[in-house]
């Protein structure tokens, strides 16, 4: 079994290939748009967060870009226990990706993961 100083040490280590840095932006609560519907209010940028970017790899990644049916997917490396809401969107640099999935690792989480596609300019 892992002891919290070693699962602490690991997540130094896996930290250190956050080379690039992003924001998340999360919708908004819905709220009433005075016809009896809703709309996205107002959304919440958090960060800047260290993070990384690459493709999927073989395995559980690849297993659930596939049943997210994601054309081209990326997957994003945060520190491990970073909040990304559903239907997020992460900033990197120039280029901004839509969220589709979260894969977590519980309480021995290293990195989170999140997959992710390019969204057109």
């Amino acid at each position: 079994m892992i002891t919290s100083a070693e699962l602490e040490q690991l997540r130094t280590e896996a930290n250190r290939l956050l080379t690039a840095t992003c924001t998340i932006v999360a919708p908004g609560s819905p709220v009433s748009d005075g016809a009896g519907g809703w709309t996205d209010g107002t959304p919440t940028t958090t960060g800047p967060f260290a993070c990384s970017i690459r493709m999927p790899r073989a395995g559980v990644e690849e297993e659930t870009a596939a049943r997210l049916q994601l054309s081209n997917p990326w997957v994003v490396l945060l520190p491990a226990g970073t909040d990304i809401p559903a239907s997020s969107h992460i900033i990197i640099g120039a280029k901004t990706y839509e969220v589709s999935g979260i894969i977590e690792g519980g309480t021995r989480e290293i990195l989170r993961r999140a997959l992710a596609v390019e969204r057109e300019s």
